[in-house]
């Protein structure tokens, strides 16, 4: 995972090398202004809720579906898992990755200069820079802003179906517990497992970490 600040400089270092290349530094800030922007935008989005929330709908999942029952059966999950439900990073990491792929070159070779048509009697419009790898990137990042609470979401939502399970069934259908799974085991597992905690000190926010993993042991 990458910071606001790694991400941006990436960016700036990106327009340098067009700079050198003969471009014009001011259209280029022109160009790169809107990117930045989203860049910004999308670091700026608060998740401390939706991670609180998915930690929480996970425990609930492990603890239905890691019972094991007299008769040696367990619960089985609840179809389908979706993107992150097994590693909370993975979105992050992607969110950058087309951005930190794109080269010097590919970023300067895809600038064109356009040059706008004068009306007689009026000023000569200044030439500006477009893009069509920077106007996919600003997209993305874009989209990532409201794409981030999402995917967060659909884990926090899987995790309670899972959690839950088939309550008419249980009620109707009791069976003996013969083991209930470690909340030590299941801290681990979501928290170290599944990227919780490097995701939580990356980030900076206030969320409980047990101590027994690292964590201060408070919220």
């Amino acid at each position: 995972m990458q910071t606001r600040h790694e991400i941006i400089i990436y960016i700036k270092r990106l327009a340098y090398y067009a700079a050198t290349q003969g471009r014009d530094e001011g259209r280029l800030n022109a160009l790169i202004f809107p990117l930045i922007e989203a860049v910004n935008a999308y670091y700026s989005v608060d998740i401390t809720a939706n991670i609180a929330q998915s930690i929480e709908a996970i425990t609930h999942a492990l603890v239905r579906t890691g019972i094991v029952y007299a008769d040696g059966s367990s619960d089985a999950g609840s179809g389908a898992e979706p993107a992150g439900y097994n590693d909370v990073r993975a979105f992050f990491m992607e969110a950058n990755r087309r951005l930190l792929s794109t080269t010097e070159e590919a970023f300067n070779s895809s600038i064109n200069e356009v040059t706008p048509e004068s009306s007689e009697g009026n000023d000569v419009a200044e030439p500006y820079y477009v893009s069509s790898l920077v106007d996919s990137l600003t997209a993305e990042y874009t989209a990532n802003v409201t794409g981030v609470t999402e995917y967060l979401k659909a884990i926090a939502a899987y995790g309670n179906s899972a959690g839950l399970g088939n309550a008419l069934q249980k009620l109707l259908e009791p069976k003996e517990i013969k083991t209930v799974p470690s909340m030590a085991d299941i801290a681990k597992d979501i928290y170290i497992g599944r990227g919780y905690k490097e995701l939580i000190e990356f980030q900076g926010i206030d969320i409980y970490i047990p101590a027994s993993i690292g964590g201060a042991g408070n919220a």
